[in-house]
């Protein structure tokens, strides 16, 4: 997960842009 971070932060820093999303919930068959 850190290097999730560190890389947001560089994208930010380089004026990229970018999305961070978190899955916090589902329904039904998912994959793992």
């Amino acid at each position: 997960m850190r290097e999730v971070i560190e890389e947001a932060i560089k994208l930010v820093k380089q004026g990229q842009p970018g999305v961070l999303a978190t899955v916090v919930r589902t329904r039904g068959s998912t994959p793992q």
